[in-house]
């Protein structure tokens, strides 16, 4: 059970952390080191906010044992597990992990489609994601379907084909969708 002092001095969760609003830090209760919340390599703190590529690890025996906080990954694209040609003036992607919950922003913009064929997917996620379904509702423009929504659905790998919907039936979506102005924007949360 967590002892609250008062939110002027210090909060302690026996037999893990020790949270000081005074300074500013974490310490381990077991005496090894931990990391600073908020702290940068400037040595500026900001107790209570969690700012930059921030980790920290709470121990296996925790309910939460990781946070990773607006880290960038470079997203990929493919048809067909390849990407011959394909160029991109826009390629980003940044995340949030949250224990096993990964909330991700995604926005690709390409300026040529490439010669590559076959089921389009978004790659290079930062973890593996569960088959657990759909990750959240892409936005797309100059991408041609004829569904009502096009969605990023999880497969148990490090990527994800696009599924377009059309009523109670669902379609990869191919490389013959694209071109060579295409928009892709999605924001999502999948489970690892």
């Amino acid at each position: 059970m967590p002892m609250i002092n008062d939110w002027s001095n210090t909060i302690t969760a026996a037999n893990a952390i020790t949270l000081s609003t005074t300074n500013g830090t974490i310490t381990s209760n077991s005496g090894s080191a931990a990391t600073a919340i908020g702290s940068s390599s400037t040595g500026s703190s900001s107790f209570g906010n969690l700012t930059g590529a921030t980790t920290v690890n709470f121990g296996s025996g925790s309910a939460l044992t990781t946070y990773k906080q607006s880290t960038s990954f470079t997203p990929t694209l493919t048809f067909g597990s390849a990407s011959v040609g394909m160029t991109f003036s826009t390629q980003t992607g940044t995340y949030t992990r949250i224990g096993n919950i990964i909330c991700i922003n995604i926005i690709m913009v390409l300026t040529a489609k490439g010669s590559s064929t076959g089921v389009a997917q978004f790659g290079g996620l930062p973890f593996n994601n569960k088959a657990q379904g759909a990750i959240g509702r892409l936005s797309v423009s100059n991408v041609v379907f004829t569904g009502s929504h096009v969605n990023a659905n999880t497969n148990g790998a490090n990527s994800v084909p696009f599924i377009q919907n059309a009523g109670a039936v669902t379609v990869n979506l191919t490389h013959a969708a694209f071109a060579n102005n295409s928009e892709l924007y999605l924001s999502g949360t999948y489970l690892t």
